[in-house]
C-alpha cells in the first residue's frame, strides 16, 4: 500500500509540474527552502526525540510540552515542520529544526542519518510515509492533542482503506476530547490505545505574551484571525465602533491576504496604520507574526475570527480570555467545540450570529470591569501532565494500557 502511495505522489508531481513551477516562480512562500523538500538535510545528532508540528500556531502550542518531554527523558528535541512560518518560529525556539521533505519513503532514509528514540506528531499532522519509515525501524510514535474535525473525519473515512492501517501503527493517540476519541476509534475500528487529555493549546498562550507598548489612552478592541470572507461582516462593525478613545485592531488570519484587507479598508474610507509603522492610531492592521496573543491580552474586547462563516471551524478562543474579559465568537466553532462549551458554561463568552449582534456585544463587554479567568486556565496544568505522563508510561513499561 505504501508503495502505491509513493508512486501516486511521484506521478502527481510529474503531472502537476508545470503548475508547481509556475507557483514557485510567482510565490515566495512556495520557493521557501524548496531544495529541502526534495533533498532533506541529514539529522546527525544523537539521543533525540522527534516532534513534528506544521504551522506557527502549532509550534507555539507545543512549546511547554516539548520542554517537559526534554526534561523528563533527558533528550534533545528535533523539530520538523512543513510551513515557512512554522519553520521560522521553531528556529527562534530550538537549535535543531528541519524542514520536512515531500512524504516519500526513501527521502526519510536520507534525512534520518540517526534515528529518534521516539516521535510525536501534533494534532493531525499524519504523514503516512514517515509513519511507515519510523515503524519499520521500531520507533515508538504518538499523536498528541489529536483532533478530528467533521470535514476531516469525512475525508479520512472516505480513504479509510489507506489511513486505517496508518493510524493503527501509532503506539498511542492522545486526543483533546471525547468527540475526537470517538472519531479516531471509528477510523481505527476500535484498535489501539487512546486517551482523552484535553486541548494543550490553552496553556502556552499564557507565556507567549509580551510587552507591545500600547498607549493607555485607548480602549483596545481586537478582531483576531479574520478571514477575507468575513470582511463583509466585520468592516461595518469596525465602522460602528471607531471613536477617538478606541483602537480597533484587525488581524488577518493569513498575511499573504493583507493587500485585500488594505483594499477593503481604503474602499470604506477607514484611516488605518500597519502595525509595522510603529505608530498608534484608531485602526491598526496587524501585519506581523506572533503578536496577536499579546494584543488579546491588552484588549478590552476580543472577537475570534474564522467563526462567522462555515467550513473554517473557528480559531482558538482560549487566547481571547487573556484579555480578562468575556470573549466573543461566531456560531461556526466546530474545531473548538469542547472549549466553547466550557467557556459558555462558565459565563466567559458569547456566541453571536450577525454583525449587528457582534457590535452590540462588543459595546456590552467594553462596559464591563475586568474579570478573573484564572479558574479556566488552571485546568490546563493537568492537561500537560496527562500527555507527558502517558507517553512516559508507555515508553518505560511493557504495559499496553493507560
Amino acid at each position: 500500500m505504501i508503495f502505491l502511495y509513493n508512486l501516486f505522489i511521484v506521478l502527481a508531481l510529474l503531472f502537476a509540474s508545470p503548475f508547481l513551477i509556475y507557483k514557485i516562480f510567482i510565490n515566495k512562500r512556495w520557493r521557501y527552502r524548496i531544495k529541502e523538500r526534495f533533498l532533506p538535510k541529514k539529522i546527525k545528532i544523537d539521543n533525540f526525540f522527534l516532534f513534528h508540528a506544521s504551522s506557527l500556531g502549532e509550534i507555539n502550542a507545543s512549546k511547554l510540552l516539548i520542554e517537559q518531554l526534554q526534561k523528563r527523558f533527558s533528550l534533545d528535541p528535533v523539530i520538523t515542520t512543513f510551513t515557512d512560518t512554522g519553520f521560522k518560529r521553531a528556529k527562534q525556539l530550538y537549535s535543531s529544526v528541519y524542514f520536512l521533505p515531500l512524504d516519500i519513503f526513501f527521502l526519510y532514509s536520507v534525512m534520518f542519518y540517526n534515528k529518534p528514540r521516539f516521535a510525536v506528531f501534533f494534532e493531525t499532522e499524519i504523514w503516512p510515509s514517515l509513519v511507515y519509515f519510523l515503524k519499520a525501524h521500531h520507533i515508538p510514535i504518538f499523536i498528541v492533542n489529536g483532533r478530528m474535525s467533521k470535514r476531516g473525519f469525512k475525508w479520512y473515512r472516505f480513504f479509510s482503506f489507506f489511513f486505517k492501517p496508518v493510524l493503527q501503527m501509532f503506539d498511542a493517540i492522545f486526543v483533546r476530547s471525547e468527540d475526537d476519541k470517538s472519531k479516531f476509534l471509528k477510523l481505527t475500528d476500535g484498535k489501539g490505545i487512546m486517551k482523552v487529555c484535553g486541548n494543550i493549546k490553552g496553556l502556552p498562550c499564557i507565556e507567549e505574551t509580551k510587552e507591545i507598548g500600547l498607549s493607555a489612552q485607548y480602549d483596545v478592541i481586537t478582531f483576531g484571525s479574520i478571514h477575507t470572507k468575513e470582511l463583509d461582516i466585520i468592516i461595518p462593525v469596525v465602522k460602528k465602533l471607531i471613536n477617538e478613545k478606541r483602537m480597533i485592531v484587525v488581524a488577518p488570519r493569513h498575511l499573504e491576504k493583507l493587500s485585500l484587507f488594505e483594499k477593503r479598508l481604503k474602499e470604506e474610507n477607514i484611516d488605518y496604520r500597519r502595525r509595522t509603522e510603529k505608530k498608534w492610531g484608531n485602526t491598526i492592521l496587524l501585519d506581523t507574526y506572533g503578536e496577536l496573543v499579546s494584543f488579546y491580552k491588552n484588549s478590552k474586547a476580543v472577537f475570534i475570527g474564522g467563526s462567522l462563516i462555515p467550513n473554517i471551524g473557528g480559531h482558538n478562543p482560549i487566547e481571547g480570555l487573556l484579555s480578562e474579559r468575556k470573549v466573543i465568537f461566531g456560531p461556526f466553532m466546530d474545531n473548538f467545540k469542547e472549549e466553547v462549551d466550557r467557556i459558555t458554561k462558565m459565563g466567559l463568552g458569547f456566541c453571536v450570529h450577525s454583525g449587528e449582534e457582534l457590535a452590540e456585544k462588543m459595546k456590552e463587554v467594553l462596559q464591563e470591569k475586568n474579570g478573573k479567568n484564572e479558574k479556566f486556565f488552571d485546568y490546563y496544568k493537568n492537561v500537560l501532565s496527562c500527555y507527558v505522563d502517558g507517553i512516559e508510561k508507555l515508553l518505560m513499561s511493557d504495559e499496553k494500557n493507560l
